[in-house]
């Protein structure tokens, strides 16, 4: 009888172990994927407000934050037109 407790026990021991060592992965791996994806799109935002239009923000897999990339790129080229139209303007 104690001996099927203590299978039992570590049986619930290894799963909790191994639960928990899964979970430690996909949140590391989710972390990498969104967090870096944010990071990067923050990055050329931060440059395109310097005024630095020719940095494209990067599109990534056409999720939500997919679609949230893809708008900023469209928002990106609409200001660089802005931006070229202003210009020409004052050289005339």
């Amino acid at each position: 009888m104690r001996c099927i407790k203590t299978t039992r026990l570590r049986a619930a021991a290894l799963f909790t172990g191994l639960a928990i060592a899964i979970s430690l992965i996909a949140v590391v791996a989710l972390q990498r994927l969104v967090f870096g994806r944010l990071r990067r799109i923050a990055d050329v935002l931060v440059r395109v407000v310097g005024g630095e239009y020719d940095h494209r923000v990067p599109v990534g897999p056409r999720d939500e934050l997919g679609e949230v990339e893809i708008l900023l790129e469209q928002m990106r080229r609409v200001l660089v037109d802005a931006a070229r139209q202003a210009e020409r303007r004052g050289s005339r």
